[in-house]
């Protein structure tokens, strides 16, 4: 179960199927599934209930609509002005209003009903939304804002739980709803959901609710839907109102090719000077449209027909990355959240299904559909007719050219030359697909011991037999070939890679490159050896290169490729990564040899990665450190967890490796636990998960990092971590002792944190380790209303009392019973301060549904930190014990903040390791107990 909402949901289907349907129903409110209401509106379906109204899915005139009715007739004027300021917008991205009705005694809405679910719901379910769709639900916000300012007008609380989704044809749209706090006047700067506001507004000179406040919660809505999350800055309690400094935008949640114009749109949208903002809806319209159009056509991924722009469907090989395709951005984040990183994973995909792909737009399915089915038809009809070693085309396999350049011999020093002239193939492969081992007769001479002299006899022997092989010959003319393809030059590897993928092999990695390696050396020798080479060796660093010098100009084909690489490692050093757009001007820019001239972006960007002594290319064409750390890696990769709910240790590791495969190798668990609850997008282990295929464990994003609790007042959101985190550091245990000490040895408060699942286990040790009085609130809370009751001389009856605490917080009967219930609480606070020993308190529930943590616990926090060192004062500390399904920053009970001073340690979250840990107590908690 994903949410309270959903919980309250499945009472309401089962009281549904309890109650019979009810044609006379007094309170409208109370409906259920079946009534029929006056004006011929029959109840299908209870949606919600907000602060002021109750909302229904109604059947009205033979169509589906939906019915906000007033709560309590108290709120008829609410709601009639809501009506008011709907009848005035008529726009495709604003919920359409029918009609303001009097449904007995309660005034009542008539709007559209969406279809698809709400925003939240998608966000919950799926996480970011896929980038066509992205900028199609951005200009639809966007445009109903427009429409707002025009009409002189605001909605207060915009937001995804106030945001719905409707097909339009087969097309997904938004519909913004909820203006129940347009009416709301601009002094009230409190009114709407902490989490989206905009903090700057109690800045001098404003201080009054304002068009830039409502465009700052556009921005953060609008950052969520990118991003899958809010800020990590967001919080339910809103940030503090004496905020200083900017905020920061963090640039690795975006996807690659709109990364660098997204982090400028929303610095300029969020930015606490409002001059430097975007002046109007309309202006933030524009420049939405702008970053995508910009992505689209500065971008390698133009879809404009320019071949050397992009990588051609006939030039694309396996190992293609999608990057270097004719995408568009949209086609390629779609990819990378499915894994799709290179052409040999995209080929491997069914046309018919990707037609169908939930989440994702109709032009983009089509684009992918139609770019798949191009490189099907070339590269599997290739690999069905590829024969090798067939007499009729001539081409001979890695496998046999490999034994035709190393036969088998009884000449043990001939042996052991080729073994280390062709790569030490006797040997572990050096590490890394990047390197590859070609010594020259000097280096060969001191491995082996013998004298240089003979290395180079025996090179003249090995070369001169190969020349009279006609398969060397026909390799050598592959070579000249690629070379030509190529640009005039690449690296000793690339050739390799090449030609292996012409040719194959039946060997298992690394093996069949090791002997890939061979062959090409071994042809690239023959024809060193003759009198007029085609080409030329030329050693940068680690790498050699293989440059064309049929016309004189090898030495600048391979100047040209040395540039490049140090250019790749210069690119892959900046911090952050540069965007493939920037990345591709750089190289670009670069002067270029006429043979380059009409090459494509995917030629020079795998030239310069492979000429590079330490930059790699990623799947999006960034260029990256080798060995980069697998934390940074599953950051700037963390886009491609997106998509999915659960996920397997393996799934994530592929994924990562699948973006950037030159990183360091992602950990298993426990490491992996702490990498991944770093990104703080919400997913953790749970190790009850069990996917479709029987796997038990994974990362799971059961809410997609965010729960909405509804309340009578208001809707808190929270950013929280769904499931488990079995790992935590020694450091984290000792914070917690130091901080339990403190309590224990001072006047300190603490609120801690549990799962569920470990409350009685914590407690029990809580109990067991330290000395504290444990008080149940609730036991504390019902018996002294239970005293303050018997004190008084006319006793209400209990049953009565129970009952008011049933009732509707606007009742008569709810309001009496608040007034017991301070009554009660001076005597509650006495009872802890004069416990004579610290408190453990459990069961604060009520605490929450009285509105006591901000007034009555808040209070006595107070208390406690102001008496908390002083000498002579026996007021003992008190630790708040909290049962919560998921970690969050701070301590909540029912999604209401529990307060904690500014800078003091005052809140804490009980790992599973503090619980299982036995370690000895601090000397001064002993003397204590």
């Amino acid at each position: 179960m994903e949410s309270v909402s959903e919980f309250i949901k499945r009472l309401d289907d089962l009281e549904d199927e309890i109650i019979q349907p009810n044609m006379l129903r007094s309170n409208p409110t109370e409906a259920r599934k079946g009534d029929l209401l006056p004006g011929g509106i029959q109840v299908i379906q209870h949606l919600g209930k907000g602060a002021s109204s109750v909302v229904f899915l109604v059947e009205y005139q033979g169509q589906s609509r939906v019915l906000k009715i007033a709560s309590t007739p108290d709120h008829n004027n609410r709601l009639m002005k809501e009506g008011e300021i709907l009848a005035k917008l008529r726009h495709q991205a604003i919920v359409p209003y029918y009609k303001t009705l009097d449904v007995v005694g309660h005034t009542a809405l008539l709007l559209d009903y969406a279809t698809e679910g709400t925003l939240a719901q998608r966000l919950r379910h799926v996480g970011a939304v896929q980038l066509e769709l992205l900028e199609r639900f951005g200009d639809d916000l966007l445009g109903a804002v427009v429409h707002l300012e025009d009409q002189a007008l605001v909605h207060r609380d915009i937001k995804p739980e106030n945001i719905g989704l409707v097909k339009k044809g087969s097309v997904l749209h938004l519909i913004l709803f909820d203006f129940s706090l347009s009416s709301v006047g601009a002094d009230n700067i409190s009114a709407g959901t902490l989490a989206y506001m905009d903090p700057f507004i109690r800045d001098p000179g404003r201080r009054r609710w304002d068009d830039h406040a409502e465009r700052f919660s556009v921005a953060l809505t609008l950052y969520e839907m990118a991003a899958g999350a809010l800020p990590g800055w967001a919080s339910s309690e809103g940030l503090p109102h004496q905020l200083e400094g900017e905020l920061e935008v963090d640039r690795t949640v975006f996807d690659p090719s709109i990364r660098d114009r997204m982090v400028e749109f929303f610095k300029r949208a969020l930015v606490r000077d409002v001059r430097k903002r975007f002046a109007s809806a309309g202006e933030m319209l524009r420049e939405w449209r702008k970053t995508f159009h910009a992505a689209r056509s500065e971008s390698l991924h133009t879809t404009h027909q320019s071949l050397e722009r992009t990588c051609p469907i006939s030039e694309a090989q396996l190992d293609t990355q999608i990057g270097l395709l004719a995408l568009t951005p949209q086609a390629l984040d779609t990819l990378s959240r499915r894994n799709i990183n290179t052409v040999a994973d995209l080929i491997k995909l069914n046309r018919s299904r990707v037609r169908v792909w939930t989440g994702v737009g109709v032009k983009t399915r089509n684009e992918l559909s139609d770019v798949i089915g191009q490189l099907q038809a070339r590269l599997l009809e290739g690999q069905q007719n590829q024969l090798f070693d067939s007499d009729d085309t001539g081409v001979v396999s890695v496998d046999r050219l490999f034994q035709q350049v190393l036969p088998r011999s009884t000449d043990t020093i001939r042996m052991s030359f080729l073994n280390e002239f062709l790569g030490r193939l006797a040997e572990d492969a050096p590490k890394g697909v990047h390197n590859v081992h070609w010594p020259t007769p000097t280096a060969i001479s001191g491995h082996l011991r013998i004298e240089t002299l003979v290395v180079r006899e025996l090179i003249d022997k090995v070369v001169t037999q190969w020349g009279k092989t006609k398969a060397i010959t026909d390799l050598r003319e592959d070579i000249a070939g690629l070379l030509e393809e190529n640009g005039g030059v690449m690296t000793a590897v690339e050739v390799s890679d090449a030609i292996l993928l012409r040719r194959g092999s039946v060997q298992d990695s690394p093996m069949r490159e090791r002997w890939a390696y061979a062959v090409v050396r071994a042809a690239v020798e023959t024809e060193l050896s003759k009198q007029e080479p085609r080409w030329l060796l030329r050693r940068s660093g680690n790498r050699c290169l293989i440059a064309d010098n049929r016309q004189g100009r090898g030495e600048e084909l391979g100047d040209y490729a040395c540039d490049l690489g140090s250019l790749a490692d210069e690119c892959a050093r900046q911090q952050p990564l540069l965007a493939p757009v920037r990345t591709l001007e750089k190289i670009r820019a670069m002067p270029a040899p006429e043979s380059f001239a009409g090459l494509s972006n995917h030629r020079l960007m795998r030239l310069a990665a492979a000429a590079s002594e330490s930059a790699a290319l990623s799947s999006r064409i960034e260029f990256y450190p080798r060995g980069m750390s697998a934390r940074f890696a599953l950051e700037l990769a963390q886009g491609a967890l997106l998509g999915s709910k659960a996920l397997t240790v393996k799934d994530i590791q592929t994924r990562v490796a699948g973006r950037y495969p030159a990183a360091q190798e992602l950990p298993g668990r426990p490491e992996l636990d702490e990498l991944v609850h770093s990104l703080d997008i919400g997913f953790e282990w749970n190790g009850g998960f069990e996917f479709a295929n029987g796997t038990k464990g994974g990362y799971c994003l059961p809410s997609a990092g965010m729960t909405s609790f509804a309340t009578a007042g208001s809707t808190h959101y929270s950013h929280t971590h769904q499931g488990e985190e079995d790992t935590t550091t020694l450091k984290s245990v000792k914070e917690l002792n130091f901080m339990l000490e403190k309590v224990v040895t001072a006047s300190h408060f603490l609120a801690l944190t549990v799962r569920p699942r470990q409350w009685w286990q914590a407690q029990e040790k809580l109990c067991r380790d330290y000395p504290f009085k444990l008080i149940s609130f609730d036991e504390l809370l019902l018996r002294h209303v239970q005293a303050v009751c018997a004190s008084m001389p006319k006793a209400p009856d209990w049953q009565v009392v129970l009952k008011a605490d049933a009732a509707e917080r606007s009742s008569r009967d709810w309001q009496n019973l608040q007034r017991l219930v301070q009554r009660a609480l001076p005597g509650m606070a006495e009872e802890i301060l004069q416990a004579g020993q610290p408190v453990l308190l459990t069961e604060p529930g009520l605490l929450a549904r009285y509105e006591l943590i901000t007034t009555w616990l808040n209070d006595l926090r107070r208390q406690l930190m102001s008496v908390s060192g002083r000498t002579g004062v026996a007021t003992p500390g008190l630790v708040l014990l909290i049962a919560i399904d998921a970690q969050r920053s701070a301590a909540m009970i029912d999604g209401a903040l529990v307060p904690t001073g500014a800078g003091s340690k005052e809140f804490a979250h009980i790992p599973s390791s503090w619980l299982e840990n036995d370690q000895q107590l601090p000397e001064a908690v002993k003397s204590t107990a």
